[in-house]
């Protein structure tokens, strides 16, 4: 939990629980003055989990996944906009769940690669220039997006 937030974390293995917190009493915003939060994650393995909640000015969050059976939950709320980037490679039976919430612009580039089904839950709250971008390569899955304007 911090104020001002340049996050990297990697976890390899399996069965991992992330769960970051950047802004939940005061906005986070990056270090060096900046007025961005940028974090990044990475999994390599099954079963992991990303629980991830963000509030500040302007988010910037990365994930990045390898593996079966994670789940990755992320809330970001922003007064100046936000970004999501979602990549799961070569996995099957995910869970992404992702709710924004902005005065002003939400945006989600999702890709997934697998054979298996995913779950993609995406909901996008703000007054204008909300956009999501999804990339499914599987044999199955659901997706679910939720546009509210």
């Amino acid at each position: 939990t911090g104020n001002a937030a340049n996050v990297y974390l990697q976890q390899l293995g399996n069965s991992n629980t992330a769960d970051v917190s950047c802004g939940l009493t005061t906005s986070c915003s990056a270090t060096g003055g900046g007025n961005a939060a940028a974090l990044d994650f990475r999994f390599t393995g099954n079963s992991n989990t990303l629980a991830y909640t963000g509030n500040g000015p302007a988010l910037q969050a990365a994930v990045y996944a390898t593996g079966n059976g994670n789940t990755v939950t992320m809330q970001q709320t922003s007064t100046a906009g936000q970004q999501a980037l979602i990549n799961l490679t070569a996995s099957d039976n995910n869970t992404v769940n992702l709710t924004q919430t902005s005065a002003s612009m939400s945006s989600l580039v999702l890709t997934q690669t697998g054979t298996g089904g995913t779950t993609f839950n995406i909901s996008q709250t703000g007054t204008y220039s909300n956009t999501a971008n999804i990339t499914a390569a599987a044999a199955g899955g659901h997706r679910g997006f939720h546009p509210h304007r």
